[in-house]
């Protein structure tokens, strides 16, 4: 894995590394802090190895060139951390089991839980509003990441339960909330009929919005950007919405939001939506994640809880 790093970005990105070091990544992959003789940059790491990260992989190729037209070209760009290109152009380096991009460091903080202050909340107010002043009509190809309320991850949730030697204690606990879980997979298929028939207008939306994706240094910088998609605005601002990340900030949010968009009005189907995919879908990859990517003992244990904190905020939302 290091012996991967080093190679890659000595060849493909001239970079000469002196240190690296692991520190703590997200959902989808590995994160290292590598010090080069042309400074500090950090690095994203990919395990193909590992069947929860392969849908992450497959859709690179079709979020990433966006991911650059807004860092490049638009006034989000001092807003986002994108990816340092390669020699040839490219945004990754590949290896038959790894792929790791490369990104310019960040000095500052992770917000991670810690509550946001009043700036705060409101440079986040205006990035998002300015993330989604970009629209259909922008010159990087978005079709493949539009939004089709299409929930294949559903279809997942039945295939753990269908699969036989899953581990005891998740079987156990899925068993125990397949109530719930059903009566809110009804609703979320409803749902997403009705958005079909009758679709809100798409803007561009980051959709995984939470302390764990913002950094703190001179300004708010959101990072993280693998959920791009085009959908309603719903998608992102239903983190602010009641027992979800910010819900403490929802007034002093949508406030200042409306101060930029002062048309705005809450979609509500769009809204529940995806209050409810939300937690069905982080149900979908930890149970996958336990389920089929033999996970260590101390692993398992934090995936089983965090799959039980999804599970309890799904039943109050009943």
């Amino acid at each position: 894995m290091v012996d991967f790093i080093h190679e890659a970005l000595s060849n493909q990105y001239g970079l000469r590394i002196r240190t690296v070091a692991e520190v703590q990544g997200g959902w989808s992959a590995s994160a290292f802090v590598v010090d080069t003789d042309t400074g500090k940059y950090f690095v994203k790491l990919y395990d193909k190895n590992r069947p929860s990260v392969q849908p992450w992989i497959q859709r690179m190729a079709h979020y990433m060139p966006i991911v650059l037209w807004l860092s490049d070209s638009t006034p989000l760009k001092n807003r986002m951390v994108a990816p340092i290109y390669t020699k040839d152009n490219g945004y990754k380096a590949e290896s038959a089991r790894w792929i790791l991009s490369v990104y310019p460091f960040v000095e500052g903080e992770t917000l991670c839980e810690t509550k946001l202050s009043s700036d705060q909340i409101h440079q986040l107010a205006e990035t998002l509003a300015l993330l989604h002043s970009y629209k259909e009509n922008i010159p990087v190809p978005t079709g493949l990441i539009t939004e089709t309320y299409s929930l294949p991850f559903l279809e997942r949730l039945s295939e753990i339960l269908r699969t036989k030697g899953i581990p005891h204690n998740l079987k156990t606990v899925m068993s125990q909330h397949a109530g719930v879980m059903q009566k809110a997979i009804n609703d979320l298929t409803i749902l997403a009929e009705k958005l079909r028939r009758n679709p809100p207008a798409n803007a561009l939306c980051h959709t995984d919005v939470h302390g764990w994706n913002l950094m703190w240094g001179e300004k708010l910088i959101l990072i993280d950007w693998e959920g791009l998609r085009l959908a309603p605005i719903e998608a992102d601002l239903f983190a602010f919405s009641d027992r979800f990340f910010f819900d403490y900030a929802k007034e002093a949010f949508f406030s200042a939001y409306k101060r930029v968009c002062p048309a705005y009005m809450v979609n509500e189907t769009a809204m529940r939506y995806y209050r409810l995919r939300r937690r069905l879908e982080d149900i979908s990859e930890f149970a996958h994640s336990i389920a089929n990517d033999g996970p260590v003992q101390s692993e398992m244990e934090k995936s089983i809880m965090h799959l039980q904190n999804e599970y309890a905020e799904l039943e109050r939302m009943y």
